[in-house]
């Protein structure tokens, strides 16, 4: 049996299209695209890993906070065809400080390691985001396209 799930993933950041001002405490996602899951073939846990950049500006502790949404009930992360829900798990993973942290809902996590002098992170990308649905859930899942929303938002610490 073949279960097709598609997963849309759209990412959101407290400063989506404005630039950092050179006098503002500020903090930024980029980086971020819709991501499917695709297709589950009927055993094992369906993962998508996608990068981005975090970048804090006039931070002196440069730390910084990453908050997760979801679509569901309390913000909770799930997918839903309209009729049925599937839940999954966010993780976030710095790529200077190995080691993936769950992302609870609407829980600001602190990270350490910002990119603090390019904006735009010509440099390359900072973190990691990984997304799971776990076969348990696949197992008791009605076949079909499912779909839902992620929102992470980032803020100086």
């Amino acid at each position: 049996m073949r279960y097709w799930l598609t997963g849309l993933f759209i990412t959101l950041s407290m400063q989506a299209n404005a630039a950092c001002l050179p006098t503002d405490l500020c903090a930024r996602i980029t980086g971020l695209a819709d991501q499917p899951l695709g297709a589950w073939g009927g055993s094992g846990d369906m993962t998508s890993t996608y990068t981005l950049c975090a970048y804090v500006q006039n931070d002196n502790e440069s730390n910084y906070k990453v908050t997760g949404t979801g679509t569901g009930a309390g913000n909770s992360y799930i997918l839903s065809n309209g009729t049925s829900d599937i839940s999954m798990t966010v993780e976030y993973e710095e790529d200077s400080a190995p080691g993936w942290v769950v992302l609870n809902e609407n829980i600001a996590t602190t990270f350490p390691n910002p990119e603090t002098s390019d904006e735009l992170c010509g440099s390359g990308n900072t973190a990691k985001v990984r997304v799971t649905v776990a076969d348990s859930v696949m197992q008791y899942t009605t076949s079909g396209s499912y779909s839902g929303t992620v929102n992470l938002e980032i803020s100086p610490d």
